[in-house]
Parts: structure tokens; sequence; C-alpha cells
């Protein structure tokens, strides 16, 4: 390799370093002496690149008008409005979608229903449709042009053939995942991935603190993201944390975990059982939980909790995550049966104070799909590789 192009090749990576470190202090200022100084950079090799990226639009410079000794700083941060994000997030029978801006804030939400038994490409028509109803107008509107669009399922992903594996609930399996969506005649790249997976990269993302996360959304199935030593653990074809696939022993046969733990099962559960009257999932819930001291609903809290416990215990025992977070609609609405599960978790495991709760799960998987953007099109892998390497 020539030394014109070692030379371009250490630029365009203290670039990517530069920038890598702006997105993850996106609410912070910052100068060109602080740049220097945390990563190591010469100065002249620092304001180049920051050359490049105000005249890319990412970046921005101010005056430091609050200094009034000496020779005035300028203040260096993102420029949030040069491109902006879509994250699609699929549910219960909806699907919700957030267009933010490079700060992580989000400057539209939008919501659509759809029934249990749509197939998945009458479902991406309609996902479609939303995708290029919110993009019209950015530019208008003064927000960027997407970068990308993330989607996460309820589902494990095939990442190298661009397939959907297997939903249980909707009966989706082996689906084509488009890589691309053609918007005013530009290919935007879609990044599909695990609802788990995002909800784990999303805690790993706003918080420095651990490196190895075990998170389980609980929704309308089970599932498990893993992060191990600040990496995204998908398993040799995406199917890693799928424990609401897993067969147990259920009254004489053997039954898919989520088939008898799920949001879809303790809704049918509150209706048959309980003759609750509503249609809404969330007032079902809620209903169900207020009547958890009944016999017949702590019996089932109980046999749902020795279930949960038994597949979770041996792989926190196997993995020794430093924390495990848990969200989705069920720890949102049935707080007993989740204090429950961790109990009886902690009980088998011998482990205490390593479950988190009190998280704002919409956020982190917001976050987990904004960052899945990020390191695909800004390929920060490698930069996270480098900076790991340097602490």
């Amino acid at each position: 390799m020539s030394k014109n192009r070692i030379s371009e090749k250490i630029s365009e990576l203290n670039k990517k370093r530069i920038l890598y470190y702006l997105f993850k202090h996106h609410t912070l200022y910052t100068t060109r002496s602080h740049l220097v100084k945390v990563l190591n950079i010469s100065f002249p090799a620092v304001s180049n690149n920051l050359s490049q990226l105000i005249e890319e639009g990412y970046i921005s410079e101010k005056i430091d008008n609050l200094n009034s000794i000496g020779r005035k700083s300028k203040k260096i941060s993102l420029n949030p409005n040069t491109k902006s994000i879509l994250f699609v997030h699929i549910e219960y029978q909806n699907a919700s979608f957030f267009l933010i801006d490079l700060k992580m804030r989000v400057l539209k939400i939008k919501k659509i229903t759809f029934e249990r038994n749509i197939n998945f490409l009458d479902l991406w028509t309609m996902i479609e449709k939303e995708i290029k109803s919110m993009n019209q107008g950015l530019s208008s509107e003064k927000v960027g042009e997407l970068l990308g669009v993330c989607i996460a399922v309820p589902a494990p992903v095939d990442k190298l053939n661009h397939k959907l594996i297997k939903s249980r609930f909707y009966g989706w399996k082996e689906e084509t995942l488009l890589e691309y969506i053609n918007l005013n005649g530009e290919k935007i790249p879609i990044f599909w991935e695990n609802d788990s997976n995002l909800l784990a990269k999303g805690f790993y993302e706003s918080s420095s603190k651990f490196q190895n996360v075990l998170a389980i959304y609980f929704s309308m199935g089970i599932g498990m993201g893993m992060i191990i030593d600040g990496e995204l653990y998908r398993g040799i074809d995406g199917n890693a944390g799928e424990i609401g696939q897993l067969k147990i022993e259920h009254m004489g046969s053997y039954e898919e975990l989520e088939k008898i733990i799920s949001e879809k099962y303790l809704i049918e559960f509150a209706k048959n059982r309980l003759n609750i009257p509503y249609n809404d999932n969330e007032k079902i819930l809620v209903e169900l939980e207020r009547n958890n001291k009944l016999n017949i609903v702590y019996k089932e809290f109980e046999n749902i909790s020795n279930n949960i416990s038994k597949v979770v215990a041996p792989i926190i025992m196997a993995l020794e995550p430093e924390i495990v977070v848990i969200d989705g609609t069920v720890k949102e609405n049935c707080p007993s049966l989740i204090k429950n599960i961790i109990s009886k978790i902690e009980k088998l495991t011998g482990t205490k104070n390593i479950f988190k709760t009190d998280v704002d799960g919409n956020s982190l998987m917001l976050c987990g799909g904004f960052w899945e953007v990020l390191d695909n099109t800004m390929e920060f892998r490698e930069i996270k590789k480098i900076e790991k390497q340097r602490i």
C-alpha cells in the first residue's frame, strides 16, 4: 500500500473517530483542543477532519461568547438537522413509526394497526406507504434526508440471507426482508433486527457502565437480547435469545414457552377465566394485575413465574451478566408478575441486585435502532473496537 493510501486511510479513520465521539456525546459541546486530548489525534488532523465534517453538514461550530478571557474558543457539536433516521417497531397488531434527528430527538410519531392474520408482504406494503408519507416534506420542515431505516420485529432475523426466520404469533416464516426502500429516486438502506436485540443494544449504548447486558422483552412473546463484552451476540443463524421458542413440559405435553406465558396467553386467560369485558389489551392486563390476589390469578402468575424462572436462571448462571433489563407490555401492566419472576430467579441463581425494570423500553429500543443505523451507515463497528482497545 502506498504512503498516500495509508495517509488517506488514517485520515478517514480519524474522521470516523471524531464523528463517533460526537454522536456518543451529542448532548454536549466540545472543542478542538478537547478532541485532541481525548482522542489522541494531532491538532492539524483534528482541524482538517472537522473542516470536512462541517462541509458535509454533520457538525457546526459556534464562537463561545461566554468565554470573556483571552482568545474565544469555538464550540463544536453535531448538526442534528443534516440527516434523520426512521425507526419502526412492529408489536401486537400495531406498528409505531418514529422520525428522529441525529441527536435522537423525536420529530414525528405515527401508529398503524392491522389484523393478526396479515401476511408479511401486505404489512410491508402498509409500512412502505407510511415511510414514504413521513419522508414527504422533510426538506420543507428543515429536517435532513433519511440516513436509514431500522425496523424492529418480534422474530429472529437471518442477517446473512436477509430473512425473517419465524414469528409464531403472526405465522410468518422465511420471509424475505428488503434491504432498501426507494425514496425520491434514492435507495435508502433498511436494517431489520429482533426487538429484544435492539432493547439490549439501546441499553448498552445509553450506558457506558456495563459491557455484559441481558435484556428480556416480555410482550406478545418473550425473547432475550445479549450484549457480551460490548458486542451483540446473535448466534450462528440469528436465533440466539429466542427462549420463547423453547419447548417445555405443560399439562402432559410439550409446548413452546411463549405459547403459555405471552401477552396473548394472559389476555385469553383474562377473557375466558375472569370474563373481563374490555377489548383493549392494556386495560385487560391492568385488570388482571388488579385481581392478582384472586386464587385463580395467583396460581396462574405462579405457574408463569416458575416456567420463566426455570428457563432464564440457567442462562444467567452461564453468561453471568452485569445487569438484566426487563421490559415490555407485560412488565408495564403486570408488575406483581415480574416481581415474582425476579424473586424466583434470584432464589435459583443466588444473585441479587442485577435486575433493572425501571426503564423506558420505547426509548431504549429507539436508541438501539438509532445505533443500528449508525453502525451500518457510518461503519462505527470498527471504531468501537479501536476505542475499546484504547480504554
